[in-house]
């Protein structure tokens, strides 16, 4: 079944093997060599989700990812059964060093510009959902600015069958940036890297959403659902009213996208372009930080709306049982 698998690495599909050397066997990629862990291979049945976070560099992409993997304990206590396990040494390095950096008050460095190595965690007995691979991949923001940039060090989002775009709206105003641009150097990457995005569903989450209260106005079920993105709403068996809830929230965005930040033309460009697009609102820390040092105890809001999103979009999940 191995020989079936995506590498993670080089994310050509067929190229897995079992190899020996004096001492043991193991799994390698043919094509790029790199050692796949057994954990990864030994469940070829369990669905793999590519998880690419795009957006402009300091819009919260590492910050997103080190809170959620911080997340997942108190995730537990939430659902019954449930635990994650890093699938290889490198990957359990990453989660356990983020959350250390944010439990002690420390926000995660920058991402490098370079193609990233797959942080791989299985998570296991997720309510309705059951068991998932996520592959995240975090690459420098630097990385969205430009077609070229993309190809280059973040081809793994032609794999991806779900997209998160992050946008601070904050930081796009203080760079003079449009949401317009990044969608379309992405969709230009992507298309030469033989990606479709037609294939592709487009999650658009405003980050460090806490900075938000008065910019959304009249959107303010959009605010409240922030506020009250507590854990226990996630609780078993309660799945199916909380996606519909998620729907709700996403139309109201779709709204305030289009009349108060007037980004039309972003709205007409990724309707035209992408299987779907949903909205989520999320704050990563639940309060703005002092340069990269924590006030106090991070509080994420709503930070698992754009996992949830990437599973129900995911074509190994049949929606219709959501309804």
């Amino acid at each position: 079944m191995a020989d079936k698998l995506m590498c993670p690495y080089c994310l050509d599909i067929g190229c897995i093997e079992l190899k020996q050397d004096e001492r043991q066997q193991y799994y390698a990629c043919s094509k790029c060599n790199m050692r796949i862990s057994s954990e990864y291979v030994n469940y070829p049945d369990i669905h793999r989700e590519v998880v690419s976070a795009v957006g402009f560099r300091g819009h919260g992409k590492t910050v997103y990812f080190a809170s959620l993997f911080n997340l997942m304990n108190d995730l537990a206590d939430y659902w019954p059964g449930f635990y994650t396990l890093a699938a290889d040494e490198t990957s359990l390095d990453i989660v356990k060093n983020n959350s250390r950096m944010l439990m002690a008050g420390d926000l995660p460095v920058a991402t490098p510009m370079n193609f990233p190595t797959p942080t791989i965690v299985k998570f296991s007995n997720m309510p309705r959902f059951g068991d998932r691979f996520f592959l995240f991949y975090d690459t420098s923001g630097e990385a969205y600015a430009r077609q070229s940039a993309v190809i280059q060090h973040a081809s793994f989002v032609r794999r991806s069958n779900s997209v998160i775009l992050l946008v601070s709206l904050d930081d796009l105003e203080r760079d003079d940036q449009k949401m317009h641009e990044l969608l379309s150097a992405y969709i230009q990457g992507l298309t030469d890297l033989k990606g479709d995005p037609k294939k592709q569903h487009l999650i658009v989450v405003f980050s460090k959403a806490d900075r938000l209260k008065t910019r959304l106005g009249d959107h303010r079920e959009a605010w409240s659902y922030l506020e009250e993105g507590r854990l226990e709403m996630l609780g078993n068996g309660k799945m199916g009213r909380y996606i519909k809830k998620m729907k709700n929230i996403s139309q109201d965005l779709k709204g305030y996208v289009k009349n108060e930040l007037k980004e039309t033309q972003f709205m007409n460009l990724a309707t035209a372009r992408f299987k779907s697009i949903e909205f989520s609102i999320i704050s990563a820390l639940g309060s703005q930080p002092s340069g990269n040092k924590l006030d106090g105890q991070t509080i994420p809001k709503r930070i698992l709306d754009p996992l949830i999103w990437v599973i129900y979009k995911s074509e190994g999940v049949i929606q219709r049982n959501f309804i």
